[in-house]
C-alpha cells in the first residue's frame, strides 16, 4: 500500500511542480553496487592477449606464451613460457592450445595436456592470420591484411585441413561467432556470413558505413557507428542474420569507453575513460547503459577476460585476477528506473517525467504506445518492488 501512493505522491509533486527539470531513466551516480576486488597477481610482462579455459590462463607475450595456473586466483603460479616466434592470438580448448604467427603465416596447434611442457601437434600455413575462434571441429580465423575469413577443420589436431575462405574486402579488426553464423566487424562495416556449411562460406547481409562492431550478444550487435561523422553508440539487430537492421542509436559514450568490450550476463566490461582502468556499465537496459564504476588495474596495453564473474586483466606488469561478484547481473527491477536497487518515490517522479513527455521508456507494456495502460503497467511493477 506504501508504494501505491508514492506514485500518487508524484503525480501531485508534477501537477505543482510541473516546471522542475526531468529525471533522467537508468542512471547512476558513483558506484553504489558494484563492489570489485583483487584476488591476487602474478607479474610478467604479457599484455597482447588472454584466454582462460579452465585453470589455466594462456597469455599472449612477445614471442612468449605464458600459461598460469589461476586454479588457486589468489595465488598464480607460472607453469611455462613457451617460445612462439610472431605469436598474435591464442585460443585453448580442453587439451589443445591453438596459436597463430602473424610473421610466421601459421594457425600452430599445441598438446597442452601437460601445461608446463607444450608439444607442437602441426602447423598449417595461413598468410597473415590475425584473431581465432574455435567452436566444435572448426577453426575460424581472420585476415585483416587480405580481408579474409578461414575456415580450418581441427578434428584431427595433427593433421588440420584448410576447408574455406571468403574475402569481404576492407580490413577485418574483429571476429565474433554464433553458429551457424559469423560476424567480421572490418573497418567500416558489419558483415555477416553463413558458416552453416563450413565448406561452404556465404555472405549474408552488411551494415554500416563506418561502423565497428564490439561485441554480439544474442540478438544485437553493439557497434561504435559514425553515421554522421560522430562516432555513437548504436544496437543492430542480428536475430535474422540476412536482414541486418538498425534496433537503436543512442548516447552512451562510445568514445571513453573503447576496445576491448565484453558482455557477461547483463554487464558491460569496457576499457576506461582513464588510463590503466576498466568500466564495469549496467546492461540490463541495452539501449541505455549506466556506468557503475571504474577500477584501476596494474599496467597499460590492457587486454582482459570474464569468467564466472572472476575479471582476469593482462597488462605490460602481468596478470591480476578481480572478484566482481558484487557487480552485476542483477535481479532485473522493472520499476527502478534510477537504478539505486530500489522501487521507491524517486522511480515514480521518473516514470512521470517520461510519461509526461511521451518517451518511449516510459512504454511499460511494451505496445509501442506511451498510453494510460503504461501508468497501470508501472504502478504494479512498482508495487512489486526489487527482489
Amino acid at each position: 500500500m506504501q508504494r501505491m501512493r508514492l506514485i500518487g505522491a508524484a503525480v501531485a509533486a508534477g501537477m505543482v511542480f510541473g516546471g522542475a527539470a526531468p529525471v533522467s531513466s537508468g542512471q547512476t551516480t558513483g558506484n553504489p553496487f558494484c563492489k570489485v576486488r583483487e584476488l591476487g597477481s602474478i607479474d610478467f610482462d604479457a599484455g597482447f592477449a588472454i584466454d582462460v579455459d579452465g585453470p589455466i590462463a594462456w597469455c599472449r607475450g612477445l614471442d612468449l606464451l605464458y600459461a598460469v595456473d589461476v586454479s588457486d586466483p589468489s595465488d598464480p603460479q607460472l607453469l611455462s613460457a613457451t617460445p612462439v616466434s610472431g605469436l598474435y592470438d591464442v585460443k585453448a580448448v580442453g587439451s589443445l592450445v591453438y596459436t597463430l604467427r602473424l610473421f610466421g603465416a601459421s594457425l600452430d596447434i599445441y598438446d597442452a595436456s601437460d601445461p608446463t611442457d607444450l608439444k607442437l601437434l602441426s602447423s598449417l600455413p595461413i598468410a597473415g592470420p590475425e584473431i581465432i575462434e574455435v567452436v566444435g571441429t572448426v577453426a575460424y580465423i581472420t585476415n585483416r591484411g587480405q580481408s579474409t575469413l578461414y575456415t580450418v577443420d581441427v578434428a584431427d589436431p595433427a593433421s588440420p585441413r584448410l576447408l574455406d575462405s571468403i574475402m569481404v574486402t576492407d580490413g577485418v579488426i574483429r571476429l565474433f561467432v554464433q553458429w551457424p553464423t559469423v560476424y567480421l566487424s572490418t573497418l567500416s562495416q558489419l558483415v555477416t556470413i553463413d558458416a552453416s556449411d563450413p565448406e561452404d562460406l556465404r555472405e549474408l547481409d552488411r551494415f554500416g558505413e563506418g561502423a565497428a562492431v564490439q561485441a554480439v550478444s544474442g540478438s544485437l550487435a553493439y557497434l561504435r557507428d559514425r553515421p554522421g561523422g560522430r562516432r555513437t553508440y548504436t544496437l543492430v539487430h542480428v536475430g535474422r542474420p540476412d536482414a541486418v537492421r538498425l534496433f537503436h542509436r543512442g548516447d552512451f559514450d562510445v568514445e571513453s569507453y573503447e576496445t576491448p568490450w565484453q558482455i557477461a550476463g547483463d554487464a558491460l566490461y569496457t576499457d576506461g575513460s582513464r588510463a590503466r582502468t576498466l568500466a564495469i556499465h549496467d546492461l540490463r537496459d541495452p539501449t541505455n547503459p549506466s556506468t557503475l564504476g571504474e577500477f584501476e588495474t596494474r599496467g597499460s596495453r590492457l587486454s582482459f577476460e570474464v569468467v564466472d564473474q572472476r575479471l582476469y586483466a593482462l597488462t605490460d606488469q602481468g596478470l591480476a585476477i578481480y572478484d566482481v561478484g558484487g557487480c552485476p547481473p542483477y535481479p532485473f527491477c522493472p520499476a527502478d528506473l534510477d537504478a539505486d536497487g530500489a522501487a521507491n518515490y524517486f522511480d515514480a517522479q521518473a516514470f512521470l517525467n517520461l510519461y509526461v513527455r511521451g518517451d518511449l521508456e516510459a512504454d511499460f507494456n511494451a505496445d509501442g504506445e506511451v498510453t494510460v495502460a503504461d501508468y497501470t503497467a508501472f504502478e504494479a511493477a512498482l508495487a512489486a518492488g526489487c527482489p
